[in-house]
This record gives structure tokens, C-alpha cells and sequence, in this order.
């Protein structure tokens, strides 16, 4: 497959992904905090969650480590990002991620996060799916 066409299509794939994604996280910000606590606090979900999320970071790693200004570079980021959050969830203890979620739904994190994640997803998208 040809660097281009993988490009197009994590841009497609990530933008719908993340877009939906954060539609998700402001519909119910806070039924997002409480499915999180509960995830945190199941130890074999939270560890498979953590390396189905490293497998995909490294996927997009290995298949996308393209650094070229541009929705390119934002799916390798995502990339990484996916990477570190994964390595977050393997070694942070308990009480350490549930600071974080606690953090998130005091502060409106759940709900700026999913405006990032909409308005990422849909420049990726738009780039993914708009004129070659």
C-alpha cells in the first residue's frame, strides 16, 4: 500500500473515529466520568484496554511516522499520544487515574476534550475524504 493511500485512510478512519468520539463526550460528560472510574477500577479491563490502545498507537507508529506539517503530522501525534496514554494506563496506579478522571469531570475536561476531538476528527476527515 502506498504511503499516500495509508495517510488517507487513518485520516478518514481517525476523523470519523475521534469525531464521533468527542459527539460522545459532550452528549453526557458525566456518565463519561463514571463509565471511566468504573473502567479504572477494573485492573484486567483497564490492561487490556491499556494494550489494545498501545497495539493501535504502534500500528499507527509503524505504518505513519510521517512528520510533514499538516494533517499528517497530526495522525502521527495521535500515534504517540496513543502510545503514551497506553503506558499511562499500564503503570499509573489506581488512585493516581482516578485524580485524573475526578480532575476531568470537576474542571469540564470530558467536555473539552470533546471539542478537540471533534474539531480534530473533522479536519481529518475533511482532509481524509476532500479533494485529492
Amino acid at each position: 500500500m502506498e504511503q499516500t493511500q495509508v495517510t488517507l485512510y487513518l485520516a478518514q478512519f481517525l476523523g470519523l473515529f475521534m469525531a464521533v468520539g468527542g459527539i460522545a463526550l459532550l452528549a453526557n460528560p458525566e456518565r463519561i466520568g463514571k463509565i471511566a472510574k468504573e473502567f479504572v477500577a477494573d485492573k484486567p479491563l483497564r490492561y487490556f484496554g491499556a494494550f489494545v490502545e498501545l497495539g493501535a498507537g504502534l500500528a499507527i507508529i509503524v505504518l505513519h511516522n510521517v512528520w510533514v506539517w499538516g494533517y499528517e503530522a497530526i495522525i502521527t501525534i495521535v500515534g504517540w499520544l496513543l502510545v503514551l496514554e497506553a503506558i499511562w494506563h499500564l503503570t499509573a496506579s489506581t488512585e493516581m487515574e482516578e485524580q485524573v478522571i475526578d480532575a476531568c469531570t470537576d474542571n469540564h475536561g470530558w467536555e473539552i476534550f470533546g471539542i478537540l476531538f471533534v474539531v480534530i476528527g473533522l479536519f481529518l476527515a475533511t482532509a481524509g475524504f476532500g479533494p485529492a
